[in-house]
């Protein structure tokens, strides 16, 4: 049964950290879809278990899912069916980029990744850095996808390079100079990875400093400002 959406936008519109709501959702889970930026207590929702009640009083059970941005972005991703009945057969009542917020949150994890990868180059482990500094190449990938709408499912780093050229490299917002190097980079980190033989300084730094430029392009590219200083090699 549809119902009226305003109490619910009235009782979340000004709740700070409320990022997505969807509303009318057609599924065996849930009639709303709450996605936060945090998690949230009782207290900070408690404008929406009022309005909640007051469907409750009017005989309509309400079932509400409260999902962070993480949890419901990681669902979207792994192509859960229930994720998919209630973004297609709902109505999105609010939006304050739900993507643009795990975005910047995988970015922020990219970034521990390239911190972590630039101590080991300092260290001499030249496998270890490659290894991590193309996760943190793959999750800005990933982040950038996201900042266009796109979801990244299981697929391999090949798939998600090739979709990051198709929306960032050829439409000009990535230099393609700098793209052409991403495949020796993946090159890179599967000879780290899986064979005996030990890679150079050149090739583990090669990703490193992949890492860095597409690290401090996606930053610039979402207005953030710049880290304090880590460890370089």
């Amino acid at each position: 049964m549809l119902f009226d959406t305003g109490r619910l936008v009235k009782a979340l519109g000004g709740v700070d950290g409320v990022l997505r709501v969807v509303a009318n959702a057609r599924g065996p889970v849930a009639d709303v879809l709450v996605v936060t930026r945090r998690s949230m207590g009782v207290e900070e929702l408690r404008d929406l278990w009022d309005a909640w009640l007051e469907y409750l009083r009017e005989g309509r059970v309400l079932r509400i899912l409260i999902l962070g941005v993480c949890e419901y972005m990681a669902l979207l991703e792994t192509g859960s069916p229930v994720m998919r009945s209630i973004e297609e057969g709902g109505v999105v009542v609010l939006d304050r980029g739900a993507h643009v917020e795990y975005a910047r949150k995988v970015l922020e994890k990219a970034e521990r990744w390239l911190s972590e990868a630039e101590k080991a180059m300092y260290n001499g482990a030249l496998d270890v850095a490659a290894a991590v500094a193309y996760a943190a190449v793959d999750l800005v990938i990933k982040a950038a996808l996201a900042l266009k709408g796109f979801v990244s499912g299981p697929g391999s780093e090949e798939e998600r390079v090739a979709k990051f050229g198709e929306l960032y490299v050829e439409p000009g917002e990535f230099p393609r100079d700098v793209a052409a190097r991403l495949g020796a980079c993946l090159s890179v980190r599967t000879k780290a990875l899986y064979e005996v033989a030990e890679i150079s300084r050149d090739d583990a730094g090669l990703v490193v400093a992949m890492a860095r430029y597409m690290t401090m392009w996606l930053r610039e590219k979402m207005g953030i400002s710049r880290p304090a200083g880590r460890v370089r090699a």
